[in-house]
Parts: C-alpha cells; structure tokens; sequence
C-alpha cells in the first residue's frame, strides 16, 4: 500500500517537510511572554534589539532577548483616555499608547510614537541613556510633539513608515475617522509632503503594508516605494470586490509643485502589483489583498527582488501566495504608458496623446540638470502628474506565476523575511513565513521545471501556543537568528536546526536546507567557504543516492510486539519525519513475505495501518518503509498477535469475581493473562471454560458484601509486585483486554 504523505496532503495544501512542535524546539527558542509586539528595531553594533509594545519600549539582548531588559514606560495621559472613552472607544483595546512607529534617526537617538489613546505623538529617544538607565524608565512630557501624519489614530489601522535620510516617509490615515489615506513625508529641513487629497485616482481607501527606499544606481535618483492596495478605480480587476494591490513611486526629494501640486508630491506614480495562478483555460486565480513585503537588495548589485505575500478578498475561498518580483521589472513599467481615460463612462486604456518633458515621475537631477527641484519643473508637467498618477502597465511575477500557494483555508500567511545563503551548488533565497495562527514556514527557492523559482517548504514550527498571529518578523544574518513577534509575545530563535534532521547523511541531504550539510559525522552548520572538504549537499535536487554513496546508513527499526482482540480493530503506527516520504507496508509470515493490499478492512492513514474486525490470519510481522527521492529506510516493525476473545474474557475475569474469598483466585487472573499474551496465537483456539459457576462457587462480588465482610488485601509475593511497579518482562496489556476486565461476566455454560 502507498500511502498519500507527500510534498501534497489530502485537501491539496502543499506540506513542509517536517514538522516541529513547541516541545522539540525546547532549548532552541527564547521567549518573551506577555508582550504585544508592534515593531521591531535592530541595533547590530550595540547588540541591541528594541521592541515597541503597549505602553512600553523594551530594549533587549539580541543575542539573547531574556537577558537585560530595559524598559521606558510611555502611558497615555490621563485626559486623553478620557477623551478616547468619551468618543466611545473600547477602554482596552483603544484607548492606550500603542507604540507603532520606531525608526533610527541617527547614531544615538531612534524616532518612536504612538497612538496616544487617538492622540498620535512621537518623541525621539536616546538609547545609550536607555541603555545604561535603569531597568525601568520615564518619558519626559516635553520631549513629545504631535504624530499627525506620522502614525495612525487607530491602532487596527493599517501602517507603514520608513526613515530615510533623517525624514519620515508613512502611509496611513491621517484623520481620527481613518477616512483621509495619505503617503507622506515629515521630519527634517524639507517641507511636508503628501499625497493628493479627496481624489480617487491617486489613492482610493489605501491600506499601505510597505515603505522602501530603493536606489537606481544613481543617488540623485534615488526613490521612495509605497506598497499597499486599495479600492479600484479603473476597469477589470477581475474582483467582485474592486480591491487591486499597487506599488506607487516619489522622488526622495520631492518638493511639490510651484502653482500647482503646492505641499503635494509631484513624482508620484502607480502602478498594479498582480500576483496570479494562470488556469487551464486562461482564466486567471488572482490573489488580490497585499499582506507584506520585503525587499532583498542582493550583494552582487543586480536588481534587488520583492518578496510579496497575497490573500484572496473572497471569504468562501480562503487561500495565501507568495509572489517574487524583480525591481528592474517595477522600473520598466514606470517608464510605461499612462493609463488615461476621456470621461467617466469611457473604458480605460493606454495614452495615446503628447508626454510633456521630462517625464512625469522623472526625478530632477541628473540627465535632468535643468531642473534642480521640483519646484522648478514646467507647469504642463506637474498638471499632466496631477491628471496621471496610474501608469498602464501592471508589475507581474519574475516567474509569471507564484512561488508559493498556500492554499489551506485555516490559515493565511501574513510575514515575510528573505536572505540570500550560499551553499555547495550555488547561492540561495531562504524565506521565512509567518501565519495567523502562530506558525512560521522554512522554504527555499528551487528552480522549477518551467524555469522559474518555485518554494520548496522545508519546516513548520509552533511557535506561539495560543495560536496567535505574527505580526512582526527581523532577521539577524549576522547572527543568524530571527526574532518573532505577535499579539502576545516574543520568540527569538536560530535560523537552523540541524542536528534536529537526522543522524545519517541521507537525511542532512534530503532535508535540502542551505545552512546544513553533512560533515562526515553529523549535520552541521554549513560554512562558505569551508575549509573542511568533506561536505555533502544537494540544496537543488537533494538526492542521497549521488550524495551519500558509502556513508553510513539507517539501521532497521526495532522490533515491538503489539496485541489486537480478534474482531476488534488495531492500528500499527508509521509515521515518517518526512511528511515527503511515500509510505510502504509489507507483511511477513512463517511462510512467506508479501506487500499489504488494501481492502475494506485494511486501510492506509497518515497515522498508520488500521486494521479493522481484526482476525487470526491478519498475524504476523509487519514493516513499515519510506521513500523519499531514492532514499528507503525502514520506520516500524510491529509484530500483531490475534487474541481470541473468548480466552481474553476467561482471562481477565478473576475467578469468584473481583473480590473472591480466595486470594490466589485474586491473584491468578494476572498470572492467566499473561500466560495468554507470551503464546502465539495465530490460529483458531478452541473454546475453554469451566464450566457452569455455582453462586457458592463465585460468591458474592466484594462490590455486593458488606464492608466487615470483605477480604483484606494481600501482597502478592513477587518482588515486582511489592514494589508497587509493572513486571518489566511483562508485555504491555492493550487496551482492549483491560476494558474486558471491567464487564465482570460469567462464563457461559
């Protein structure tokens, strides 16, 4: 029988390879309980990891978060909660300081703010005082200053902020009613800038995820991205819902317009972030709801690449994917038409009219050397930004298609973190993967058979019990660790767990992580370039066969005895590490060996073998064995015995019931059992019995006399019995036998 674990389970989810649960990850993993998490900040050169929470900011170890704790207290006033509750707002759930912005601003000081309990306001904190103050600190009235434009009123409200060159850039809403979405830029000598106000085609309800600076090449050009989608406002969106996800551009330095686009950003572009699976007959699976985003700039200098996580909008088809982009891709569609219609009841297309020059969403500078400033471009092209603001092309996977679906409805991705890791046949994307339920994914990108990248789930790990979801993740490549965070807590652990995949060098190479590789001993850390020549690895193909030839390989499972009453059902346990492996059973007789085929009563699960209206001739020794990608071993060998059910009833009732007068009839019920489980019955037994019990021979249960009257208990004279513990020679008694022992029934005549 071929079972159905594979790289597929039963609902058509894709499955990681192995699965750990919060027990195995035990000593691997620290914790920080008890804190809800909002933002992360890494400081490398001081070994400092800063959390902004509720009401607090902690400062932590990031080699290790539980250790010297600091942590600066910034509550609410007492008037703005009243305010908060007089607006009828929840009094736990919104009217606090939800700290959500927290950026570096310099060498010394990090920009942190908060909601203010619907009061937003911010302050810059000094972390060497921080750091050296003590455990538990003050925030000072004075040093804080309004957060409009800067962070959001509601804390369930959808935000995203970067700091670049000492100035804000942040996309939320801006008003107490979370109606006015707005990018904007603060902070630092330059004006305040924002989006175009009260106009649906430059930003229709935004929900921003993402804010990144990414350069060109040229530093004059230098530009900032927003990522986040929004309510449609052109045609086909191929969603009932008219939600699409957008990427939108603006120069760094934007200044706004002269007379026209004054305090407005006048480089501001956008354009349609697709991620879809394309169907048989052409019609597209369209993911439309942009989660997260992270933005891998690599070494090498070559475009950097945009990792996006998706959902779908519809409720009765719940799914997540992930969608790699290269940003060479997202420039070539800025340089694109204009998407341009004449009226409102015209369809939308491709502007065929005159650009004005320079280009709109140009950055001055440069080729440019005209004009220094935005405040110096023509009239004709700050009015043709103004009208455009949608370019007509749309930004679609590297691949064409995703490198991920997820599609299991009861859970969604929801993070997103990459890193570039180099291994024996080449360099890596391992990308890491948060879920609302509590959960973080390893994958690694492969390529496909069509070419492109496809991500290969290497683990799953619990991380938070309770289920909740990450909201948070930072990678650390220097020291290799992640920090996880979620509504009620913090988890901080290694980026590989080697040891943890075997002890044989076929299962460090089918496990295909970049970080680990088989050293001759032990699945060890990987390093580049090792100095040490012996390292097996096969990120790409992970095929043992090639890899591990001559190595040491599995031994042979070992042998258990397991015991089944005859016409009640059994199930013999196989459960491969690798949920990859494909699952064989075969069965051994005294006569021959055979494969298991299934029937009605034998059925394969991702548990086991279950056997059911167990009979004599289902006997024998049975073998588990898994396959995966060439590589065999053996998981369980189980050795079933049919008892016939008459004698396990005959067995286990004690003689003159459970109480009787005799204290070797007490205690030979035991010793009958026993003496059933060490024999080998594999073919019909004859009936036995005592015959017909007079009441004087059974008496009266113990259950039935008075108490005066019942024996008083003996110890039985075997030294494992005075001791008060199991024979360990004895076979362990199944269940089905000692639910028998509880009905108490008399032979029958």
């Amino acid at each position: 029988v071929v079972g159905p674990v594979g790289a597929v389970g039963p609902d058509g989810a894709v499955l990681p390879r192995l699965y750990l649960s919060r027990s195995e990850l035990r000593g691997r993993v620290v914790a920080l309980g008890g804190v809800a998490t909002h933002a992360l900040l890494r400081d490398e050169e001081r070994g400092l990891l800063l959390i902004a929470t509720t009401d607090s900011l902690l400062l932590a170890n990031l080699n290790h978060i539980n250790r010297s704790v600091r942590e600066l207290r910034w509550v609410a006033t007492e008037e703005q909660m009243a305010e908060c509750r007089a607006a009828g707002r929840d009094p736990r759930l919104d009217c606090a300081n939800f700290l959500r912005v927290l950026h570096a601003h310099n060498e010394s000081h990090v920009l942190l703010c908060g909601t203010g309990a619907f009061h937003p306001q911010c302050l810059f904190v000094d972390v060497h005082a921080l750091a050296t103050g003590g455990t538990v600190q003050q925030w000072r009235p004075q040093d804080v200053f309004p957060g409009r434009g800067r962070c959001s009123y509601d804390p369930r409200s959808p935000l995203a902020s970067a700091m670049i060159g000492g100035r804000l850039y942040a996309g939320l809403a801006a008003d107490f009613l979370g109606h006015d979405g707005a990018a904007f830029r603060s902070l630092g000598a330059a004006p305040t800038v924002r989006s175009e106000q009260h106009d649906t085609r430059w930003l229709h309800d935004p929900q921003f995820v993402h804010v990144e600076p990414i350069s060109e090449g040229r530093g004059e050009n230098e530009k900032v991205y927003f990522f986040f989608h929004e309510r449609a406002t052109e045609g086909e969106t191929g969603d009932g819902r008219g939600i699409v996800s957008r990427v939108a551009q603006v120069c760094k330095d934007d200044e706004g317009g002269r007379r026209s686009l004054v305090g407005r950003w006048s480089t501001f572009l956008k354009a349609r972030l697709v991620c879809s699976v394309p169907g048989v007959s052409g019609v597209h699976t369209h993911f439309h709801v942009l989660q997260d985003v992270f933005v891998l700039k690599r070494p090498d200098g070559r475009s950097p690449l945009i990792f996006a996580i998706f959902t779908t909008s519809s409720d009765v088809l719940r799914g997540s994917a992930l969608c790699v982009y290269n940003m060479a891709d997202v420039s070539a569609v800025f340089r694109g038409a204009f998407a341009h219609r004449e009226g409102a009841r015209h369809a939308w297309g491709p502007y065929a009219g005159r650009v004005p020059f320079p280009r709109p969403g140009t950055c001055p500078g440069g080729v440019h050397g005209t004009y220094r400033s935005t405040r110096d471009l023509p009239d004709a092209v700050v009015d043709f930004a103004r009208a455009h603001p949608l370019v007509a092309g749309a930004v679609r996977p590297a691949s064409g298609r995703p490198a991920l679906v997820h599609a299991r409805g009861d859970r969604l991705l929801t993070r997103v973190v990459a890193e570039s890791v180099d291994a024996t046949d080449g360099r890596y994307h391992v990308l890491y993967l948060g879920t609302d339920t509590g959960r973080l994914l390893k994958a690694v990108l492969v390529p496909g058979a069509d070419g492109g990248d496809s991500a290969l789930l290497l683990e799953e790990l619990q991380l938070f019990e309770d289920g909740s979801a990450v909201t948070v993740m930072e990678i650390s490549s220097k020291r290799r660790q992640l920090y996880v965070g979620s509504g009620t807590g913090l988890v901080q652990l290694p980026v590989q767990r080697c040891d943890l995949y075997g002890q044989a060098c076929a299962e460090c190479c089918l496990a295909r992580d970049p970080h680990c590789a088989w050293d001759g001993r032990a699945c060890s850390r990987y390093h580049a370039p090792s100095r040490r020549r012996f390292r097996r690895q096969d990120v790409r193909h992970g095929n043992p066969v090639t890899q591990c030839h001559g190595q040491p390989g599995v031994g042979e499972a070992q042998e258990e005895r397991q015991f089944v009453v005859a016409g009640s059902g059994a199930l013999l346990e196989c459960r491969p590490r690798s949920r990859h492996a494909r699952v064989s059973w075969q069965r051994q007789t005294r006569v021959h060996v055979q494969s298991v085929t299934q029937t009605e009563r034998l059925l394969l699960t991702e548990h086991g073998l279950l056997i059911r209206d167990a009979r004599p001739s289902d006997a024998g020794l049975y073998a588990c064995r898994s396959e995966e990608l060439g590589f065999t071993r053996s998981v369980a060998r189980l050795r079933l015995a049919v008892l016939p059910a008459p004698r396990v009833e005959a067995a286990a009732l004690p003689r003159g019931g459970w109480g009787g007068p005799e204290r070797g009839q007490r205690r030979g019920w035991y010793e009958r059992l026993l003496a059933l489980l060490s024999t080998r019955p594999e073919g019909p037994e004859p009936h036995s019995c005592e015959g017909p019990r007079s009441r004087e021979g059974l008496g009266v249960g113990a259950h039935e006399r008075p108490r005066e009257e019942r024996p008083q208990a003996r110890e039985l004279k075997t030294p494992w019995a005075r001791e008060g513990t199991r024979d360990p020679a004895a076979p362990r008694i199944p269940r089905s036998v000692r639910c028998l022992r509880r009905k108490r029934q008399r032979c029958p005549s």
